[in-house]
Order: structure tokens, then sequence, then C-alpha cells
């Protein structure tokens, strides 16, 4: 006998197939996986869930064992998604028979984000999470942001000016009114941001040079702090640098 005439619970219409175990524990009513179709668990069982699995990890030789499994499963009345549309069980957006055919819908000029309307709400959003701290920082983790070359040479000039005064946390360690400056000094509440001619420059920011530093400038003042902003063709000269970080010091 390979099939009992017993059929789903689920409404699937397969039969459930009978395997030795079952003299033991009985037959089940359902196929292994079919329990959930078209329930909906509550949020205490999710998280219950949740918290079990917390922090496990498949070992190496699990994660082979499953790759190779599903490399060499032949989809014959199997309960995998992609049997379930040949079947027709699948419908609509999920059916994976259709990706194609929805990615299509968003392609190009259909792409709902190229529309003017959707490009000023985002752009409002985003400029709103932007002034989130955390956010900021976690974006910045998540982009693993780190000294440049130029960064690096002006930390060896601060170094060796005022040894021990200024760090380096242009890796999103501080976040003021939604900026990261690149050094700040331990004992005072002065910031140095070290502004690219090309990036912060004209072409880009598209006001000229002076007026973006005022911005800045004006921008952490507002929060109480003093900035010095250096452009990367003054890191040419370090003599006249350092003379110009112990001019503003001293202020």
């Amino acid at each position: 006998m390979e099939f009992y005439d017993r059929y789903c619970a689920c409404g699937c219409g397969n039969r459930i197939p009978v395997k030795e175990i079952h003299k033991k524990h009985g037959i089940p009513k359902y196929i292994f996986g079919h329990y959930w179709r078209g329930r909906k668990r509550s949020e205490e069982s999710k998280q219950k869930n949740r918290e079990a699995h917390l922090g496990t990890k498949q070992s190496k030789e699990s994660r082979e064992k499953n790759r190779r499994s599903q490399k060499d499963r032949e989809h014959v009345n199997c309960n995998c998604a992609i049997c379930g549309a040949r079947k027709g069980l699948n419908s609509g957006d999920r059916n994976p028979m259709r990706r194609d055919e929805v990615r299509a819908q968003f392609m190009g000029e259909r792409n709902p984000s190229k529309r003017e309307d959707v490009c000023r709400k985002l752009s409002k959003s985003r400029k709103v999470l932007w002034k989130n701290a955390e956010y900021v920082q976690k974006q910045m983790r998540a982009a693993h942001v780190t000294k440049n070359k130029a960064e690096t040479k002006l930390e060896s000039i601060l170094d060796e000016c005022f040894p021990g005064q200024w760090e380096f946390v242009g890796d999103g360690s501080l976040i003021i009114a939604g900026k990261n400056p690149d050094f700040a000094h331990k004992t005072e509440k002065k910031l140095i941001e070290l502004f690219g001619d090309y990036w912060h420059g004209p072409e880009v920011q598209g006001v000229p040079c002076e007026e973006h530093e005022q911005e800045r400038i004006q921008l952490f003042e507002n929060e109480g702090y003093q900035l010095l902003v250096i452009w990367e063709h003054e890191l040419k000269d370090e003599e006249k640098l350092m003379e110009r970080i112990m001019k503003w010091e001293m202020c």
C-alpha cells in the first residue's frame, strides 16, 4: 500500500504517504509542511519560535547536506513553491512562474520610484531619517566606512601638533544634526571637517565653496560646536596647515 486513503486536511488534494513510523504514532492528518497552509500564526507564537532559534547556527556539514539535497532534488509531486505553481496551487504575484511577468511591470518608466510625486515623498522621508543619529550610524556601519588616505594624513598632522587631543569620528561614531564630522576634540566642543575638493566642490554641491563651508560651520554652531573646515588641497602644504590649525585652536 503506497498511500493511505485519507487526504491531507489542508485541502490540497494530496493523499498522505504511509511511513514505517506511522505504525507507532499513527497516520497524521496533514502532509509534512501543510499544517500552516491558510493559517495565521499569533504574534506570541512567532516570538516564541524566534526566541527558540535565536543564536542557533547550522553546522557546515548540515548546510552542505541541505545544499546537496536541494541541488539533486527532483521536482516530482513535492511541496515546493515551483511544483505548487505548476499544479495551480499558487496564484497571483507569489507564483514563482509569474516572477518575470511581475518584474517587467516595474521596469523602466513603469517604476513608481521614478514618478515626480513619489521622488518628492522619498526625498522628504529620507531627509527625516538622516536626522536620526541611530539611523545614520547604522547606515555607515553597513557601508563599512573607514579612514581614507587624506583623513589618515590629517590624523597624523593632528597627532603631531596636538598629541592625544583629537580622535577620528568619521566612521559614524559621532552624529550631530544628521552630519558626521571627521575629527572631534576629546575635551572641548570643537570639530574638524576634511572637505574633498570634488565631492564638496561647486560641481557636486551646486553652490560656491565658501557658501557650502559657511553652511556647515553654521550648522554645527547651532548645536554649540566650533568647526574648522580643511580642504583636501591644503594637505599639500603641511607647515602652512599646521599654522592654520594652531591659530584656530588658540582662538
